[in-house]
């Protein structure tokens, strides 16, 4: 998707971002609680850990992930959902919902 095709549609940008490969299965294995990148990792042991990686980057940057440094650890990462996140999770569960009725 072209820069141009994301500014003149949001929702295409939206759509286009959390189809990408891993993404949705990423938010769930977050979605239980916060978890560092090797608990993550182990949850999803067929995700190659650089595309992981990379992923939660995306995330982060579009702001649906925040991470967090834990204290008394050496660059221990923790990865937990955004407040973003949790507003439009609730209309994944109605789409979810229209999916198992419509189709």
């Amino acid at each position: 998707m072209s820069e141009l095709e994301k500014e003149y549609c949001p929702m295409s940008h939206l759509f286009w971002f959390i189809w990408k490969k891993w993404i949705l299965l990423i938010m769930k294995s977050i979605s239980e609680w916060c978890k560092c990148f090797s608990d993550i990792e182990k949850s999803l042991d067929w995700i190659n850990p650089r595309i992981l990686s990379n992923r939660l980057k995306e995330l982060e940057e579009f702001g649906f992930v925040e991470s967090h440094t834990k204290e008394n650890t050496k660059n221990k990462t923790i990865y937990c959902l955004s407040e973003k996140w949790m507003s439009f999770s609730k209309n994944i569960q109605i789409m979810w919902e229209w999916v198992k009725k419509w189709m």
